[in-house]
């Protein structure tokens, strides 16, 4: 079996009717084509891979994908290392956000904000970027960046449980209490479900007296 055509057929079959690429309007397909581009990169390192695994990476996406198989086991290191290479090729929004998540994996704070600066300034996974950037300040303690860094994350994204949470959360320790538990009210009302911020809302109405 050529797998390398097996591959591409089953790509170029099923690529485009994948739910998270196309969605119909009215009738009429509305295909994503950077959704579309990522794939068909994927479907490419899959070849690489199984036809020659010992090839040497020479792509920016190929370092990127060996970054993320890393990444994936713990190896932060290694995908930061992977990272670096990819973006001298290539530098991309994703790459960027890829080595930013890893460098704060490993508790790099600092150089995973300056990752993400250059995420959002590329425009990519914009409201993921600034939740993710007010983390890295949040641990930092810089609290008023945290803040607004899950601000802009919720602007982007107005239904981000996570961002209203963590944004509660930095409240919290700043003992703005009535302000915390609005923004744990708002959490919750995205994800129901969502325990953590129901003990949260707990321990802020405490503070006040809210039984």
């Amino acid at each position: 079996v050529d797998m390398s055509k097996l591959i591409k057929k089953t790509f170029a079959l099923y690529g485009t009717f994948d739910p998270t690429i196309t969605s119909f309007e009215g009738g009429a397909p509305n295909m994503n084509m950077s959704k579309l581009k990522l794939k068909g990169a994927w479907s490419d390192e899959l070849i690489q891979k199984i036809t020659n695994p010992n090839k040497p990476l020479t792509s920016a996406s190929e370092y990127n994908f060996r970054g993320l198989d890393k990444a994936k086991v713990g190896d932060f290191k290694g995908a930061i290392d992977d990272f670096n290479k990819a973006i001298e090729i290539k530098p991309t929004g994703q790459i960027y956000y890829n080595r930013a998540y890893s460098k704060s994996m490993i508790k790099d704070f600092e150089g995973a904000i300056k990752d993400y600066d250059k995420t959002i300034e590329l425009e990519y996974r914009l409201a993921e970027a600034y939740f993710e950037r007010g983390y890295c300040k949040d641990q930092l303690n810089n609290s008023e960046g945290a803040i607004a860094d899950y601000t802009k994350a919720i602007e982007t994204n107005k239904e981000y449980a996570d961002a209203y949470n963590n944004r509660a959360f930095t409240k919290l320790k700043q003992k703005n209490y009535k302000a915390a538990i609005k923004d744990f009210d708002k959490a919750i009302k995205v994800k129901p479900d969502f325990a953590g911020a129901y003990v949260n809302r707990g321990f802020a109405k405490k503070e006040i007296g809210d039984k």
